[in-house]
């Protein structure tokens, strides 16, 4: 049973690892391009070692299986070994999976990287240029925060900003509205 769900966990990260394979430095204009490069490669790997603990352990036990099986089988003892190796070799790499997925998870929240993406461009891309030139801190308030002041939802704020019908400007993963220079906008 629990190869099954790991399967399916396995499913859902591959699915998401071609968009993570596609990201570059340029899909996040404010950030260090090396500083982008360190956590995408930390991500990968993490990534790659989860889907071989994953997937890799299942396939490595069926050949096995089948070696052992058309060699005669194995007596009670040796089935035992067998599969305390295959458990023990599956949780290693889930240990080192994890190790490698919480240093990539450190570094995407010091970078302020939004990891899934949950529409299909990066939260911190930002296709009107202006949205980076806001200086003043003053009358910034939280796309939350501005969401809930004009019923709208959050993701509406973000892609208003991003369309360059809102002032605004993402921070350490957050996104910001410039009241002052956003006071017209209706829902």
């Amino acid at each position: 049973m629990l190869q099954i769900i790991l399967m399916i966990i396995g499913i859902v990260i591959a699915v998401r690892r071609p968009r993570l394979k596609r990201l570059t430095p340029q899909d996040y204009p404010g950030l260090d391009p090396e500083k982008f490069t360190e956590w995408h490669n930390a991500q990968l790997s993490a990534t790659n070692t989860f889907l071989w603990a994953s997937w890799g352990s299942f396939v490595i036990g069926i050949i096995l299986v089948l070696i052992v099986a058309s060699m005669g089988g194995l007596p009670f003892e040796g089935y035992i070994a067998f599969r305390v190796f295959i458990i023990v070799g599956t949780i290693v790499w889930f240990i080192v999976a994890g190790v490698k997925s919480s240093s990539a998870r450190k570094l995407r929240e010091e970078l302020g990287i939004q990891w899934p993406i949950s529409s299909g461009k990066p939260e911190n891309q930002c296709s009107n240029a202006s949205i980076h030139s806001i200086t003043s801190d003053d009358n910034l308030i939280s796309a939350e925060d501005f969401a809930k002041q004009k019923g709208m939802s959050t993701d509406e704020v973000v892609e208003n900003i991003r369309e360059g019908k809102l002032a605004g400007k993402i921070d350490g993963g957050q996104w910001y509205v410039n009241l002052k220079l956003s006071m017209n906008i209706q829902k």
